[in-house]
């Protein structure tokens, strides 16, 4: 389990490469592209409820409440969403996440998927398959391997590689067809109905109580994953929204890393000591009451714009270059690293929190510069 959850992770963390390119972008409660549409670049979508009919020349990032497309792309779909369906063609990777996710369309290369329930269905997929998910369904040939964690599985196609699956329940349908070894742990032996042909079995039984050791690796998983996509859908919003305030933030850091850390600290320690203070007067009780509540928002909105500042900064740091690259791309390796800095005990955090000061600090600034304009 630990190894197939570092393979999830170490996907997920590739999934946003920092090499430049022009992309098109659609933000709001219901962004669609038609079906008489081609977008001849990448293409990022954010919102409510996606629909996606047209061509895509491209990679595809989408992330939504509800995520439906149904065209094809040329490239990767990189996909979050509560309920997310893919139909059409996809000519390299998918890497989804959700609750709900069914993926009908041909795959040209791997399928990386973590969700509740999962189908993966349709003509084929042409790389490896691996899944983290309550529920798992394959019913399309896999030319590469499989690699499964979840609670059931079952398995009704043919898999011209390895299987590797732990889980509670294991079903092999009668279509189902292994060249490689089928290696699983389970409380209980899968159930093989006849007709399936499997070139050797490996199996490894489990006890039923230790499956609460599962549980928990299963939750922090889907924890950590449900906070990669809650920081990837704001920092996507912001980023997309205020690109130049964003911009103007990370060129502040960049310029003067130690102001903003020192203006950050002032910002981290001062208002809220002073928001206090304010309670204890008559006259000072509601804008204390403002104070600790702006502080709080001030926090919040900081350590969602954390992570694009982060992206920008690794990507000035791999591609040596000095404009302040802003895009889906560096905004996702931003916070895929920032997530993952959270799971890291005091040196972790400590970095998030030097992050979030040095926003604060770069904020306070913009601010204050606006204010000067105003006089």
């Amino acid at each position: 389990m630990n190894k197939l959850f570092g393979g999830l992770l170490v996907a997920f963390l590739i999934t946003a490469p920092l090499t430049a390119s022009a992309a098109a972008f659609q933000v709001g409660e219901q962004p669609s592209v038609g079906r008489d549409q081609t977008i001849a670049d990448d293409l990022y979508i954010v919102g409510g409820n996606i629909t996606g009919s047209g061509s895509v020349d491209g990679d595809v990032l989408a992330a939504g409440g509800n995520v439906l497309i149904s065209g094809p792309a040329t490239g990767d779909v990189q996909v979050a969403g509560g309920n997310v369906t893919l139909l059409g063609e996809v000519a390299d990777d998918v890497r989804a996440m959700g609750g709900t996710i069914i993926i009908s369309g041909a795959v040209g290369d791997d399928v990386v998927v973590v969700g509740g329930q999962v189908t993966v269905s349709g003509e084929r997929v042409g790389g490896d398959v691996v899944a983290f998910a309550g529920v798992v369904h394959i019913d399309t040939p896999v030319e590469g391997s499989m690699r499964v964690a979840a609670g059931e599985v079952f398995l009704n196609a043919t898999v011209a590689g390895d299987v590797d699956i732990e889980a509670e329940r294991i079903v092999i349908g009668q279509n189902a067809s292994i060249a490689g070894e089928l290696t699983y742990t389970s409380p209980e032996e899968a159930d093989i109905h006849e007709g399936a042909s499997i070139a050797s079995v490996a199996y490894t039984p489990r006890e039923q109580h230790v499956s609460a050791g599962a549980d928990r690796e299963m939750f922090a998983a889907l924890s950590f994953f449900g906070a990669f996509f809650i920081h990837l859908v704001a920092a996507l919003l912001i980023g997309l929204l205020l690109r130049r305030f964003a911009k103007e933030v990370v060129g502040s850091v960049v310029a003067q890393p130690l102001a903003q850390l020192g203006r950050g600290l002032i910002v981290l320690i001062v208002v809220p000591i002073a928001s206090v203070l304010l309670l204890f007067t008559f006259i000072g009780i509601p804008f204390g009451i403002i104070g600790i509540l702006a502080y709080i928002a001030w926090l919040i909105f900081s350590g969602l714009v954390a992570p694009i500042v982060l992206g920008a900064l690794i990507a000035r740091w791999i591609l040596k270059r000095c404009e302040k690259l802003i895009d889906w791309k560096t905004i996702t390796a931003g916070v895929a690293v920032y997530v993952v800095l959270g799971l890291i005990p005091v040196i972790g955090w400590l970095l998030q929190l030097i992050l979030v000061v040095l926003v604060l600090g770069a904020t306070l600034r913009i601010n204050m510069d606006i204010v000067n304009e105003w006089r």
